[in-house]
C-alpha cells in the first residue's frame, strides 16, 4: 500500500491503516500485520510488538511473529504469560499448527499461559473446493482445540490498537507548528502596545506533552501498557 496517502495526517502508525483497512475496504490489502502484547509473571514485564510483510514478502507477519516467541529471553525465562495477538487476516494451516506446537512446548515447561488471537477478516477459508482453503479452517479449529480463543477485533480493541499505534511523529510536528504561531501572535501583538493582550507561552507544547507522555492512557479492560515496544518489517 501507498505510506504516503496513509500517512498524510501522522496520526497512526502505516501497520495501523493496514489493519483498518483490511476491516472497511473491499478490496483489502493484501499485506500482513501482527500485533502482539503480552503480560508476563504479572505485570512484571509487559511487552509489545509489531510485525508487517508485504504481500510478496516470503514470510507473513505471524510467522516473524511466531519465531520471536520462541527466541525471546523474557518469554523463556517466564513463568506466566497473558498472550494477546491481532491480525488482520486469519493465519495460515501452517502457523496454526506451529503455534499450537510452541504452546506444547510451554506446557511441557509449565508455563501457565493463556492466549487470545482477534482476528480482523477470516480469509482463504471460503473455496470449498480448495486444498488450502480446507486446511485454514481445520487450523483454525486447531487453535480451538488446542484452548487459543479465536475471536473477531472488537470496537475496544480498535481504542487499544489506536493507542498503541499512535504516530508520535504528527505529536512532534503539531509541537513545532505551535512554536511558530506562538512567536507570530507575539510578534503582532507586541506591535499594538495600548492592548494589554497576553499570549500564553506554552498551552499548545503543555498540552501535546501530556498527551504523549504525562496524560491518562487508554487501555482496555485488563491489559497493562508495554514496557518495550518495537517494529518489525
Amino acid at each position: 500500500m501507498d505510506e504516503s496517502s496513509m500517512d498524510e495526517y501522522k496520526l497512526y502508525k502505516k501497520e495501523f491503516y493496514i489493519l483498518w483497512f483490511t476491516g472497511i475496504n473491499e478490496d483489502f490489502p493484501q499485506e500482513t500485520v501482527a500485533v502482539c502484547s503480552i503480560d508476563i509473571d504479572d505485570g512484571s514485564t509487559s511487552l509489545i510488538r509489531v510485525f508487517h510483510s508485504e504481500a510478496d514478502d516470503v514470510q507473513r507477519a505471524e510467522d516473524k511473529l511466531l519465531e520471536w516467541l520462541s527466541d525471546d529471553p523474557y518469554i523463556n525465562s517466564s513463568s506466566k504469560m497473558d498472550i494477546e495477538i491481532f491480525l488482520n487476516h486469519s493465519p495460515t494451516a501452517s502457523f496454526s499448527h506451529a503455534f499450537v506446537g510452541l504452546k506444547d512446548v510451554f506446557d511441557d515447561q509449565e508455563k501457565d499461559v493463556t492466549i487470545f488471537i482477534r482476528i480482523v477478516r477470516v480469509s482463504n477459508v471460503d473455496d470449498e473446493d480448495s486444498i488450502e482453503s480446507m486446511e485454514n479452517r481445520e487450523g483454525l479449529c486447531l487453535l480451538n482445540e488446542n484452548n487459543i480463543t479465536l475471536s473477531p477485533v472488537s470496537g475496544k480493541d480498535w481504542t487499544y490498537l489506536r493507542e498503541v499505534l499512535r504516530e508520535n511523529r504528527g505529536l512532534r510536528v503539531q509541537n513545532e507548528t505551535s512554536v511558530l504561531t506562538r512567536t507570530k501572535l507575539a510578534n503582532i501583538l507586541n506591535r499594538r502596545q495600548s492592548v494589554a493582550v497576553r499570549v500564553e507561552p506554552n498551552v499548545v507544547e503543555a498540552e501535546i506533552q501530556t498527551d504523549e507522555t504525562g496524560g491518562k492512557a487508554i487501555q482496555k479492560p485488563n491489559k497493562r501498557r508495554s514496557s518495550s515496544s518495537s517494529s518489525d518489517n
